[in-house]
């Protein structure tokens, strides 16, 4: 969790440990990633990756529009596909 928490151990000799734990900077991004933020930040993550997605495919159809740039975009394409598909392949 990126919030602070308490962690309770106990000792052998029938005491008890109670120590406060605060993640670090590394924990807190982590959390962030996988989607345990708060709701602001989801609703960012999903609107950023939007955005790169209409910025992927807008990018594809000017390559694909242009008769310059239409045979490198192809090739571009292709490649990409497949080394995206090797790659979910092997891993």
């Amino acid at each position: 969790t990126s919030t602070d928490y308490v962690v309770v151990r106990s000792k052998p000799d029938n005491l008890i440990e109670v120590t406060l734990v605060k993640p670090n900077f590394i924990a807190a991004i982590i959390e962030l990633h996988k989607g345990h933020g708060p709701q602001l930040f989801r609703w960012l993550q999903i609107a950023t990756g939007m955005a790169l997605l209409i910025i992927v495919l807008s990018g594809l159809w000017l390559g694909l529009s242009s008769p310059v740039l239409k045979t490198r975009s192809l090739q571009l394409l292709i490649s990409g596909s497949v080394i995206l598909v090797l790659l979910a392949w092997v891993l």
